[in-house]
């Protein structure tokens, strides 16, 4: 194939199940499994992008004034945007474990903690962990106790390395090291 058709293929597959997309998929999931919880829940997603939201922006917008939307940050911007969603997961923790009779809410904070958690020490101390590969693992596995054809989307994953390998983003210890930890997030996120 031609090399610039696989270019084009690979970022056109990084940007359909990129982050941003995948997370706007497990929202639509919380919402629905977990419906009854109604104000609750929308206070808790909602301070999460209270704090995510104007990291990820101040941090691109200062560092990089010519950065297209969609761009990846480095590995030493990726760090605040992790540590802003760390703390949005330990405020909602101590909100809901205070001021919340909702023991499945506060569950759910500390397993976005431990996610968050994760990436954020390992992204700091040791390399950086492909976020694709670690977020899309860990909605479908997350998803797949409700509804079990996302399992399907799992067969993607490969396709999904490959793009960020193919780009030069990642290698493949990166996005397997991202995979487990996506995995073993994802299969505790199932369980609540």
């Amino acid at each position: 194939m031609d090399k610039n058709f696989d270019l084009v293929f690979a970022r056109f597959i990084s940007v359909l199940f990129s982050p941003i997309i995948l997370v706007l998929i497990y929202i639509y999931f919380i919402y629905s499994k977990y419906s009854t919880y109604g104000v609750e829940l929308s206070m808790m997603i909602t301070i999460y992008l209270l704090l995510l939201i104007p990291a990820y922006f101040v941090k691109l917008i200062k560092r990089y004034p010519h950065l297209r939307f969609g761009e990846d940050p480095n590995r030493h911007d990726r760090v605040l945007i992790y540590f802003a969603l760390v703390v949005a997961s330990l405020f909602n923790i101590l909100l809901f474990g205070n001021y919340s009779n909702s023991s499945t809410l506060l569950t759910l904070n500390v397993i976005m903690f431990l996610f968050f958690g994760l990436y954020f020490t390992f992204n700091y101390m040791i390399d950086k962990i492909s976020v694709h590969t670690g977020w899309f693992t860990f909605v479908f596995i997350a998803v797949g106790g409700t509804y079990p054809l996302s399992f399907i989307m799992l067969l993607f994953l490969p396709l999904l390395a490959w793009s960020r390998f193919t780009l030069h983003k990642h290698n493949w210890f990166q996005m397997l090291f991202g995979i487990v930890i996506g995995g073993i997030i994802g299969i505790l996120a199932w369980l609540v």
